[in-house]
Formats: structure tokens, C-alpha cells, sequence
């Protein structure tokens, strides 16, 4: 027996289904008019519910932007949290744009999520098995560079009715600030808190008055604090090795 709250629910997303087969997509990117620049500009952003997990690809080209493709898959039966849900619309993000990379020339190439945790995770060495094998396929396609924080409110990926597609200016072309890269959110991501070290100063006194003939003696006191779990780490260890000629 059908429950009828679900019937209703399902009915109204029929009645909308309908309305989408109705819109209609340019098979042109840009018009000659429009298209004002030789450099194409990839977006791609990514998101996840609940329910639905998905990407959606832009295309800049001057002043101008438009939609090239999306892609959304439902949840899995087994529950995930929602960190992992948006891990998982980052790989298809970033299948997205290895497609492309065989398809059109792109100058440039960003991928932008509002979750803060999978772009760490996209940085972070030690992971769950769950999270690593995700992580690394983004990486295999994608550089960790390329993906950029995009506050919620400016992701177009974002679920709407077909009604309220129609007068969207941000799902047929993205965010206004696509085509301006000055006018990007700000993309830095806060570190947690096991990066806020913080010596007591008794504990390094010795190493405080060792080090004051020292002309930076304020980068000797509080050096960065880093940990071996991120491949930053790695390579300021190496560049160091390699300047001291593998002597330490």
C-alpha cells in the first residue's frame, strides 16, 4: 500500500520531469558574437545532499559563460555521511573534467566545493580506506591546486524545481564571478586545530637564548609547524636534504 504523502511527492516530480523535456539547449556553446576570446575556461563545481550527490561543468569565454554538461547519481542504499557524500561528487567532478581534457582546450581548469573537509581530505596522506581510494582517483585526474572553496550559496548545483530553472541566470551560467578571477571567494581554508601548536616558553628557554644571536630570531622561537601526513611536508624535507648535500 503506497504511503500518500509519497505519492503526492512522486506525482509532483513527474509533473516536473515533464516540464524539463520541454527545455530546450543550444547545441552552439557561444555565439560569434559572444564568444570574444580564444581562451576557454573550465568550472566545475560539486555538491551532495542526502538524497543526490552530483557536478555541474561551465564554460567561460570572454564576458560570456554557459552550462556544457552535468551529471547527479542518487545516494548509495548504504549510508554514508555527508563529508563522504560530497567526497564522492568530487570524483564525479573530477571524471567530469577528464572527459573534457579529451574533448575541448581548455585554458584553464577549477573545481570548486562547499566542503571544506574533502578539500583537507584532498591534501591529507593518512585517510580512511573508504576516503584514500577516493582521494587518490581525484588526484590521478585532477591536480589538488585546481579545487577551490565555493561558499553554498554561490554553488549552482544547488536543487531547483524546472519552474524555477527557467528564470535561473546561475544554473545556465554559473556564478557572475566565473569570468572575473579577482572576483573568486575567498578560497582559504582554516587549518584545524592540531595546527595551532603553541610551545611553553619555560620549555624552550634554553633553545630561546641559543638561538638570539640569531638574526631572525622570531622565525627560530615560533618556527611553522607542519606533519609528515601532507606531501608539502615531504618536500620541504627533501629541498632541505638537497641543500645540505644529503649530509643530515
Amino acid at each position: 500500500m503506497f504511503d500518500e504523502d509519497i505519492c503526492i511527492s512522486w506525482m509532483d516530480l513527474a509533473k516536473d520531469v515533464e516540464q524539463v523535456t520541454h527545455e530546450v539547449f543550444n547545441r552552439y556553446l557561444f555565439s560569434k558574437t559572444s564568444c570574444t576570446s580564444t581562451e576557454n575556461n573550465l568550472h566545475v563545481c560539486v555538491d551532495a545532499s542526502i538524497n543526490v550527490y552530483g557536478a555541474v561543468a561551465y564554460l567561460c569565454n570572454g564576458s560570456d559563460s554557459t552550462l556544457v554538461m552535468d551529471k547527479t547519481r542518487v545516494d548509495p542504499l548504504k549510508e554514508l555521511t555527508l563529508p563522504q557524500l560530497e567526497l564522492m561528487a568530487a570524483v564525479i567532478g573530477a571524471r567530469l573534467v577528464n572527459h573534457f581534457k579529451s574533448t575541448l582546450e581548455c585554458s584553464s581548469i577549477t573545481l570548486w566545493s562547499d566542503s571544506q573537509i574533502v578539500l583537507h581530505w584532498l591534501k591529507t596522506k593518512t585517510l580512511k580506506r573508504f576516503i584514500t581510494n577516493r582521494v587518490n582517483e581525484i588526484n590521478d585526474l585532477t591536480y589538488s591546486h585546481l579545487w577551490k572553496y565555493c561558499p553554498t550559496d554561490c554553488n549552482p548545483t544547488r536543487g531547483i524545481t524546472s519552474e524555477k530553472y527557467k528564470e535561473s541566470t546561475i544554473r545556465k551560467k554559473g556564478p557572475s564571478w566565473l569570468m572575473e578571477t579577482s572576483k573568486f571567494p575567498n578560497t582559504t581554508i582554516v587549518s584545524d586545530e592540531s595546527l595551532s601548536v603553541l610551545i611553553n616558553d619555560q620549555e624552550n628557554s634554553q633553545a630561546t637564548r641559543d638561538f638570539s644571536t640569531n638574526g631572525n630570531e622570531n622565525q627560530c622561537k615560533i618556527p611553522i609547524y607542519t606533519t609528515i601526513k601532507y606531501a608539502l611536508s615531504e618536500l620541504i624535507i627533501m629541498d632541505a636534504h638537497r641543500q645540505v648535500l644529503h649530509s643530515g
